[in-house]
């Protein structure tokens, strides 16, 4: 059973999904909005009702309306079934700048109640991201996300909803799109939209090839001055952000949060990977695993390299593991990319 299964059939949780569907079955009977201002505006007396605007909006408004049928179904979607159900009424997106499709998405948002979901006495959202275990930003994995303190259930972090709930309202409370991000992420991305998701994930087929390297000539030239002042300055990380095969299909997380910005001021974790590649060869780890076997061995005899590796790097080297710690993804690449080279001969300087 997942974590929103669980959730799904707890009483806090469906106390809440049913004082939000009565509520927006009350709406449906008198759909009425009232248009938004703009600050500095005065309050406009003017009311609309859905299923009297007759014009284009009014269609849109009432398969809006359709599709809370089921509030149950929409704050427990899956991964996969979000991005399905997004994918399949996005022609139903309501303008950020249009002041009646504003109004009507402030008042579907109001009713399905996000705030009480985030920050009600029951804390539901917190015990979501509890369960869910996620240490640190989803999207650029630099910055920690900190869940306080169980008694005031208090989150030092930001949920972003990745499909904005100002153009697609229905979807503010599904647990799917509420991710955990630092609060510069949340600031830069706003509203626009990626293509790309890293979160708890039940989504098949092809995903984005993101991911970390060093450029081969920047790796020599650190080797080489590795015992020289701010020696970490000759490295160069690159951030790749799209298919292998396909460039323009671009997740869009470089162009809109600046990834490649936030990692350029920390090149020395990568030194730190380099020198602990070139003084943890195979001979001393051999020699580290005999001399405490008994600290990184299972019952089974077998070898615990999960615990292995996080004494060794700080991290488990494990995908699933990347959001349990910041720089988890950096590592994981770049000692993958360590690990084809013979780091020696550029020290000795032999490839020169």
């Amino acid at each position: 059973m997942t974590i929103v299964e669980r959730l799904r059939k707890s009483d806090d949780f469906i106390n809440f999904q049913q004082k939000t569907q009565e509520k927006i079955d009350k709406f449906k009977l008198t759909p009425q909005f009232k248009p938004s201002v703009t600050k500095g505006e005065k309050k406009k007396s003017e009311t609309y009702e859905v299923g009297r605007l007759n014009d284009a909006r009014d269609t849109k408004y009432q398969m809006i309306l359709a599709n809370l049928s089921n509030t149950e179904d929409l704050m427990f979607l899956s991964p996969s079934d979000l991005y399905k159900r997004a994918n399949d009424i996005k022609l139903l997106a309501l303008s950020e700048s249009d002041p009646i499709d504003v109004g009507f998405s402030n008042k579907l948002q109001n009713l399905l109640d996000y705030k009480t979901l985030r920050s009600g006495n029951k804390k539901l959202l917190y015990r979501f991201y509890k369960k869910l275990g996620v240490k640190c930003c989803v999207y650029c994995n630099s910055q920690h996300v900190i869940l306080l303190d169980d008694e005031q259930k208090t989150m030092r972090f930001q949920a972003d909803h990745y499909i904005p709930k100002s153009k697609f309202p229905i979807f503010s409370i599904t647990l799917a799109n509420l991710v955990p991000v630092c609060n510069n992420c949340n600031h830069l991305k706003s509203t626009k939209e990626l293509n790309y998701v890293l979160y708890y994930n039940d989504t098949e087929g092809e995903h984005h090839d993101l991911g970390f390297s060093l450029t081969h000539q920047s790796i020599v030239e650190y080797c080489m001055n590795r015992n020289s002042d701010n020696a970490e300055n000759h490295l160069e990380i690159v951030f790749k952000d799209y298919y292998e095969k396909d460039a323009n299909n671009s997740s869009r997380l470089n162009e809109v949060l600046k990834i490649d910005k936030i990692y350029e001021q920390h090149q020395d974790v990568v030194a730190d990977l380099i020198n602990k590649k070139i003084v943890y060869n195979e001979s001393y780890l051999e020699s580290l695993g005999k001399e405490f076997s008994k600290l990184f061995k299972r019952e089974d005899e077998s070898i615990n390299h999960h615990l292995f590796n996080q004494m060794l790097y700080g991290h488990s080297l494990d995908e699933e593991h990347i959001n349990k710690r910041v720089f988890s993804k950096l590592t994981i690449d770049v000692k993958k990319q360590l690990d084809t080279l013979d780091l020696k001969k550029y020290i000795t300087g032999s490839d020169h």
